[in-house]
């Protein structure tokens, strides 16, 4: 079970943006250091770690057609709302 492999064998970091993404749902990393009141580095180096393991992937997520820039990119769990 993937709960149990995350409780026995990652940081305390990584559980909790684990479970954040299974409570909120997708979202963008800067959503996750507002609710986790942690670095931007930080909760980057949690994701990589958590995308290496296959647990989370990235999507860009185009607000509207005409919006300039770079989209927002949002992180969600692999099999669960991918």
């Amino acid at each position: 079970m993937v709960q149990t492999y995350i409780n026995e064998h990652m940081p305390m970091l990584d559980i909790s943006v684990y479970d954040l993404l299974i409570a909120g749902g997708p979202m963008s990393r800067d959503a996750m250091v507002q609710k986790l009141s942690r670095p931007r580095t930080t909760i980057f180096d949690s994701l990589k770690r958590l995308e290496q393991k296959g647990l989370v992937a990235r999507r860009p997520y185009y607000c509207e057609k005409n919006e300039r820039g770079r989209p927002t990119v949002l992180f969600y769990l692999v099999g669960r709302d991918g």
